[in-house]
Formats: structure tokens, sequence, C-alpha cells
């Protein structure tokens, strides 16, 4: 299996998961359809699906694109409404497990400014259990006998608090964030506690451009759980 990061931040979200068969499973809607082609092959009679986390444009804008593919849609039912999809072909995918083709897929609310934002557990006999968490407050998550992470480290509350006392950003910005995004010492304490260390692989991805520090990420995770996370960028293809 492998992990295709398409586009990860504020300009756009999207990530495929290829398997061995060419079965494809494409995880949000961020990053246009003629992107996706650009760096893997998308054939629609073998791509399962789409998974929308919640309705905002960096992470579904592109949803139509998709559906014109003939692609189905899989989200939450309040993310269907709200984006205006209920009239086409989608699939209501929180709180219980679906099989999305050879993927089996669980979605669960966390908190986020939006109408229903799910994070996704996703199995596949070649890789375990995946987990695919994304703008979610910061607030712990725990998930014991994960394989995989794919999970939020949106900012440092050490860059916010320098960039504030540089005067290049503002409390009001860093609450929002706070309250919308998982932070590093966030994400670490999750994977921490979900015993990540026994983990095959570790993505950190939606990193912010201005309040991140891609090698100060790296080793707070190193010194938690002894493993060093990969960086979701647009291009990287990882082994899973």
């Amino acid at each position: 299996m492998k992990l295709h990061v398409i586009g990860s931040g504020s300009s756009g979200n999207c990530y495929v998961l290829k398997s061995s068969t060419g079965r494809t499973l494409i995880l949000e809607a961020g990053c246009s359809m003629n992107d996706v082609q650009k760096q893997v092959e998308i054939i629609p009679s073998q791509c399962e699906g789409v998974l929308l986390t919640h309705e905002h444009g960096d992470h579904a804008g592109y949803w139509k694109d998709y559906v014109k593919a003939g692609l189905k849609i899989y989200t939450a039912t309040e993310t269907a409404e709200e984006l205006g999809i209920e009239d086409v072909d989608y699939y209501s995918i929180e709180y219980v497990g679906k099989y999305v083709g050879e993927f089996e897929v669980v979605g669960h609310t966390v908190y986020h400014d939006a109408v229903n934002a799910l994070c996704f557990v996703i199995d596949h006999n070649e890789i375990g259990t995946l987990i695919f968490a994304t703008d979610l407050g910061d607030k712990q998550i725990i998930c014991t006998g994960t394989n995989h992470w794919l999970i939020e480290a949106n900012y440092s509350h050490e860059v916010v608090q320098e960039r504030i006392n540089r005067g290049e950003s503002n409390a009001v910005l860093a609450e929002r964030i706070a309250n919308n995004h998982m932070s590093i010492e966030g994400c670490v304490r999750s994977l921490k506690d979900s015993g990540a260390k026994k983990s095959k692989t570790i993505t950190l991805c939606h990193l912010s451009a201005n309040h991140s520090d891609e090698e100060m990420f790296k080793r707070k995770v190193f010194d938690a759980v002894g493993k060093i996370p990969n960086i979701a960028k647009k291009g990287v293809v990882i082994e899973l």
C-alpha cells in the first residue's frame, strides 16, 4: 500500500491510498482531479470512493470534479447537506463501519468549526489500521493498536507565541487556531498515549505555513515515541 500526498495544508488537502491490487481510496477533495492525475493514475472503475472529513474548501472544494468522474462520495450527512450534494450519489459514513470496496472505514466526529467534522479509522488487509485525523481541536485522541497515522500537527504553541511577540500574529487568530486545529503538543500526547511507538508509520499533515516548524515537529515526535515522522508534502509517496 502506498500513500500519495497530493496536497496538505490550507491551499488544499488530498491524499490517495493505492493498494497492491491497484484499487484506490481518495482522502479529501481539496485538490482538483487534474492535480491528482498528475501524481497518481486514478482509474474511476478502480477507485473505491472519496472520503470527506468536512465541508471547508481546502478539504472539499473540488468534490464536483470527483462526482463528474463517476466516483462515490463518503461523508457525514450534515456535510453533504452543507455542500449541496445530498441530491447526488453520496454515502453517509459517520458512526458506523462501512466497506468502501477493499477498505473498511468508520467515521468519528471531532471538534472543528464545521457542521460535523469527522476523522476516519481505515482498515485494509495490507496495512492493518490507519487513522486519518485532521482539522480537529487541540484535544487528545486515543487510538491504541493503530498501525499507521496520518495526523494533523498544524502549529506549535511556542511558534505562535513567538509570532505574537514579534507582532506577526495576533491573539484572536491564535485562539481560533487553538480551538480548531491540533498542535504538535496535542499530536504528541495523542501518539504517546496511544502507544504509537509500536506503529509502523507516522505522517504529520496540515502543517501551518506560518505557525509550524518541521524539524522541531520531527524532534518532538521522535523524543516521545522513538520514531521519525514523515511530513505530508505535495508529491511525497509513503510506503505503508
